[in-house]
């Protein structure tokens, strides 16, 4: 407290001393006349601002790639290791933390396992209506394990799951790993997301603390959760809920991963909820520091952040025309620049990040995963190599914190041969519509991955290389269709057509 009250007294003196009252501080200007130094001044303030990032789990050290990632994408991130089971231990080694933060400085917290537990357990604490930690901004848990529970498949704990990755492996059923004073579950077992919201009596206005929380396994059902001793139902909440409690959970499942999916050195680690749940996090921990969407100007100068500025760029690289051999190379070189693992620009923690560059054209495997069999695809197949004619619009884009999806049509003559489309496919002169679907995920700031997915079978039959009428002679049926019927009248695929409906 004195040390407190000595940093309050210094602060009043020094801004008594140095405004006035009605008169504006140093650096800032009236009615937008501030010049360019100062603008530039203020975002160097702001960009210099650490978003401070404390990364707890039950082990004595931590997959350092992940370490790094976090720090590439703008962090300042330090790792906590936790090993023990009492709550309030653990509690006051983040309010340590909170006392060496600068006044309006914010933290948000990533944790796994116990810990993870432990700190949702403080946050749903029913003797107490208050936030435990008033100046966190995002809690991150990853598989919260309260040591009473099992990710083991056994017969009273497993389901089903419908998706058909997973019809021949038993599915965990997930408790969950806090008592919310109301959780509303998905009907469907099966649901891989559900979000569970505090009753408030705070205004819109007032921001709520996200919480995000990763589970394995599947959803339990309103039937399993009744029986479950983790879990409550939804009418079996607290006779007295605090309304004053303010947060906002987020629960995301993922059916075909158990515990510790989300670390690449683990035995159960799964690239594909890994990824999934990372793009989740990322967008909570923006969102929780005022960035990528959040309220306020604290995402202003973060490494990677603009992930749309970035792809832009690579569009202007592919916009350059029917250009010359060396013209086309140069372009090539700046797009893969634009990639992971370049090799260009300044080192820095996202060269510690373990990411390959892709770049996959889905129905025709065009692309590469080298910085050298990209360069090539862009100098020799893709865009804008093919017919003069060609013609590219957006129809929409979706954007989140650490990727892009465009939808895009593509039209043109085929005069001439398209790798990347219809690789040694000759030139037929009809007219082709097709939709594209691009998506692009990015790593601090760089091009990660890049998937372009198209309907080939419309292609083929605008071309004419694919006939709807023409059903191949050693087609075989098992059974009927639901008319009765066991022949194929018609390959179910269409011309353009189907562009006509996705533009009408």
């Amino acid at each position: 407290m004195d040390r407190l009250r000595q940093h309050l007294r210094s602060r009043r003196s020094s801004s008594s001393s140095s405004t006035t009252p009605l008169q504006s501080p140093p650096g800032l200007s009236l009615l937008g006349s501030s010049s360019s130094s100062d603008k530039s001044r203020r975002r160097e303030v702001e960009a210099s601002v650490p978003r401070r990032l404390y990364v707890t789990s039950n082990s004595p050290d931590f997959d350092p790639g992940l370490i790094a990632r976090f720090r590439a994408e703008g962090f300042d991130v330090e790792y906590l290791p936790f090993p023990g089971s009492d709550r309030k231990e653990l509690e006051n080694l983040l309010h340590t933390r909170e006392d060496d933060l600068e006044p309006g400085e914010r933290y948000a917290v990533v944790a796994y396992n116990k810990p993870a537990h432990l700190l949702l357990e403080s946050h749903h604490q029913p003797s107490t209506a208050t936030n435990p930690f008033p100046r966190l901004c995002a809690l991150i848990a990853y598989y919260p394990d309260d040591n009473t529970t099992t990710t083991s498949p056994s017969p009273t704990s497993t389901s089903t799951s419908t998706t058909p990755t997973s019809q021949t492996q038993p599915q965990t059923t997930t408790p969950l790993p806090f008592h919310p004073q109301t959780t509303i579950l998905p009907p469907d077992p099966s649901s891989t997301t559900t979000t569970t919201t505090t009753p408030t009596t705070y205004p819109p206005s007032v921001p709520l603390l996200p919480i995000q929380i990763h589970l394995p396994g599947t959803s339990p059902s309103a039937a399993s959760s009744s029986s479950s001793p983790t879990t409550t139902s939804p009418t079996a909440h607290d006779s007295h809920p605090h309304t004053r409690k303010r947060h906002r959970c987020h629960l995301f499942f993922y059916p075909e991963s158990r515990a510790r999916f989300a670390e690449p050195g683990e035995v159960a680690y799964d690239c594909i909820s890994a990824r999934l749940a990372w793009s989740r996090a990322l967008e909570g921990l923006r969102r929780g520091f005022g960035g990528a969407g959040g309220s306020g100007s604290a995402g202003a100068g973060w490494r990677g952040c603009d992930v749309e500025g970035v792809w832009e760029v690579y569009w202007r690289c592919l916009g350059g025309g029917r250009d010359e051999q060396d013209e086309r190379e140069r372009r090539a070189a700046e797009i893969v620049g634009l990639m992971v693992g370049s090799g260009l620009g300044v080192k820095d923690e996202a060269w510690m990040v373990d990411e390959k560059p892709v770049v996959n054209c889905v129905p025709t495997l065009g692309g590469g995963t080298t910085p050298k069999a990209i360069t090539s695809f862009y100098t020799n197949e893709f865009l804008p190599v093919g017919p003069p004619d060609q013609h590219i619009r957006l129809l929409s884009r979706t954007t989140g914190p650490d990727r892009v999806v465009d939808e895009l049509l593509l039209s043109f003559t085929h005069t001439e041969e398209i790798p990347w489309l219809l690789p040694r496919v000759p030139p037929t002169d009809r007219p082709v519509r097709v939709a594209l679907v691009m998506s692009a995920s990015f790593c601090a700031g760089k091009l990660a991955r890049l998937n372009i997915y198209w309907d080939q079978a419309s292609v083929l039959v605008q071309i004419g290389l694919l006939d709807p009428a023409l059903v191949p002679v050693g087609f075989r049926a098992t059974g009927l269709t639901r008319d009765g019927k066991a022949e194929v009248d018609r390959i179910p695929v269409v011309g353009a057509e189907g562009v006509d409906r996705i533009v009408s």
